[in-house]
């Protein structure tokens, strides 16, 4: 079994085939399926909604979406509905269509979900990999996390709903609905009815959800030393919500501050020093220059923060070898 017990919830849009036909053909299976008007109410039985986004074929264009489904019953419902859904004349996905994934993740504390954004942003370029061409980079409905500082401020957060007002929802990974109805929705995925790709994409998730929680609980907090090098410069990198933090291969200092990143080596970083203490006028100079970081410049030793004592091994940490494989072979089919 590759899925968890996490509860879940999938939307497919599809083009190409009445929604009465297609709720037709999933109530023959004896499973409750309604056509509505558009709405995200979440509700006891599939529904099938109109979506204005999708570019139509013969007129037609609409969202399938689940109920809350879990554990191997929820995964034969899914399968169900999905062989129904394939079995109507001229059902197909577009480009314009996406499959989306909602995760139950209420009973996550906000370290957890800053870990799973975190990650999903650190390893995006891999993940988008998996996907075709038109799934990657930033797209105007799932958006990369990597816009305008977004991780940065979701590492901030202190309460759910901090995070959940603080971005918008077409990005890839949305937070909107964290605080509110507890969960997750993971939007990169392109249009598909093909029941293995969605199943291993959830599967995917799910693992990914996992492993980054187990990251996030073996961290420990620490208090950064003010005898480490640079401490006063990495001070006010740290304290303005930024990283700082050295690159053995290049030999210089990789600095991401809100939407954008720079990297110095250590000669230039001396020019900004009078001894052991920051120029504050040629540091001010710096943080406005390259950043538009406006004062002012704390160099106090920041607060407590989260030190790592499990190590991430990458994207397919904690992950089956029959998921990394599927997902491997796709690299290999979109490449």
């Amino acid at each position: 079994m590759e899925h968890t017990n996490r509860k879940f919830g999938i939307e497919i849009e599809f083009v190409g085939a009445c929604k009465y036909e297609v709720a037709a053909a999933i109530n023959a299976q004896g499973i409750d399926c309604q056509v509505e008007y558009y709405n995200h109410t979440t509700r006891p039985h599939w529904k099938i909604v109109s979506d204005s986004s999708l570019d139509s074929i013969r007129g037609y264009a609409a969202e399938l979406v689940s109920p809350i489904l879990e554990g191997e019953d929820g995964v034969l419902q899914l399968k169900t509905v999905v062989d129904a859904l394939n079995s109507v004349e001229g059902v197909t996905v577009n480009r314009s269509c996406g499959l989306h994934v909602h995760l139950n993740c209420a009973d996550l504390n906000v370290k957890e979900i800053q870990k799973i954004y975190e990650r999903y942003a650190q390893y995006e370029e891999q993940i988008d990999l998996c996907m075709p061409r038109s799934r990657r980079g930033s797209l105007h409905w799932c958006k990369t996390l990597k816009d305008g500082g977004n991780v940065a401020s979701v590492k901030r957060a202190k309460k759910k709903e901090n995070i959940a007002h603080m971005l918008g929802r077409y990005y890839k990974v949305n937070l909107t609905q964290i605080a509110q109805r507890g969960a997750i929705e993971f939007r990169q995925h392109s249009g598909t009815t093909d029941f293995a790709k969605i199943y291993n994409w959830l599967s995917f998730l799910m693992q990914f959800v996992e492993t980054s929680c187990e990251l996030a609980d073996a961290e420990v907090m620490v208090r950064p030393s003010n005898s480490r090098a640079y401490a006063q410069f990495r001070n006010i990198v740290e304290n303005a919500g930024g990283t700082m933090e050295w690159c053995k291969r290049r030999k210089t200092w990789e600095i991401s501050l809100g939407a954008f990143d720079y990297s110095v080596g250590n000669r230039m970083l001396n020019t900004y020093y009078e001894g052991n203490e920051v120029n504050r006028s040629k540091v001010k100079e710096f943080f406005e220059n390259i950043f538009g970081l406006y004062g002012p410049y704390n160099t106090n030793r920041p607060q407590m923060q989260n030190i790592e004592i499990l190590n991430d091994e990458g994207v397919f940490h904690g992950i089956t070898l029959k998921i990394k494989d599927y997902l491997n072979e796709r690299k290999e089919e979109l490449a």
